[in-house]
């Protein structure tokens, strides 16, 4: 069976949710929203206010109220307009690196089909490392991990049973997840 391309996402979100929940986890899905309330003033002479930026990851892992693992999933389309998604995707991973600083989480994991999006979120990374934007302790207390699953590499990924066993292997490996019970 062949994953269609409207359904990759889900795919993969509903995957996080099974494993994580598998492995203890308590999972939310992206009807949750976070909120970054900060108190400044907009525009000189203005008076300070409360300003409140939102963001809605697509799966978060957390143990009580520890948050563990931020998800952010991106399917590209190959049909779609490439650099619509590439300035979503930044967004995404820049309100996701505000998220780790905020709820005092680990890791943010991006999960996508196409390696150009792999590669613009690493280069904004990169940028902001090297042009000291992040700060050195925050970079020193984070993981970022890009897992690419681009089936013009490898036919295997429009297969859901292998794209769910290598996700799995991913997950695995970089969280010391437990394997047994899963159904690939």
């Amino acid at each position: 069976m062949r994953i269609r391309e409207g359904k990759w996402h889900q795919f993969v979100k509903a995957s996080l949710k099974e494993i994580g929940e598998k492995n203890g986890f308590d999972v939310s899905e992206s009807e949750k929203e976070m909120y970054f309330p900060v108190k400044f003033a907009l525009f000189n002479g203005d008076s300070a206010e409360k300003h409140i930026l939102t963001y809605k990851p697509d799966i978060v892992w957390k143990k009580g109220i520890n948050y563990h693992v931020i998800f952010e999933i991106e399917y590209l389309d190959p049909k779609s307009r490439i650099l619509d998604k590439r300035k979503y995707v930044l967004g995404t991973f820049l309100l996701g690196l505000i998220a780790l600083s905020e709820k005092s989480c680990k890791n943010l994991v991006l999960i996508t089909n196409r390696e150009t999006l792999v590669e613009d979120s690493g280069t904004c990374y990169k940028i902001l490392n090297r042009k000291k934007i992040l700060s050195k302790d925050f970079l020193n207390n984070i993981y970022v991990h890009w897992y690419c699953f681009d089936s013009s590499y490898d036919k295997r990924y429009r297969d859901p049973t292998y794209l769910k066993k290598e996700l799995l292997t991913c997950l695995s490996e970089d969280f010391r997840l437990e394997l047994k019970g899963f159904s690939h």
